[in-house]
């Protein structure tokens, strides 16, 4: 979702709490919009992007929005593919899985 999108959600939906945002568009400076981020307040963000990428993401400015609204990242470039376990309505877990390069 984009800024606009994000800010969209934030008009239908004033109170939205979240404590696991997916950062939209690979951590682009496109998405993560500070105002959404900092009514959404989540604790942790993830980032989907690949390692090297010819787009540079994530951007540093979307990391700047996190670290400013002590949001902690993950990131797959350097934790790799993200597995969340929820099972029966009971916590979940997280696991992380870092391809070694060729």
């Amino acid at each position: 979702m984009d800024r606009n999108g994000e800010l969209s959600v934030l008009d239908k939906y004033r109170s939205l709490k979240v404590d696991l945002l997916k950062a939209g568009h690979h951590g682009s400076k496109t998405a993560s919009d500070p105002t959404f981020i900092k009514e959404i307040d989540p604790k942790m963000a993830w980032i989907s992007a690949g390692r090297n990428n010819r787009y540079h993401h994530p951007n540093e400015e979307t990391l700047k929005t996190f670290r400013g609204n002590q949001v902690k990242v993950f990131n797959t470039q350097t934790l790799g593919m993200v597995k969340y376990d929820y099972r029966n309505n009971q916590n979940g877990n997280f696991a992380w899985k870092l391809q070694e390069k060729d």
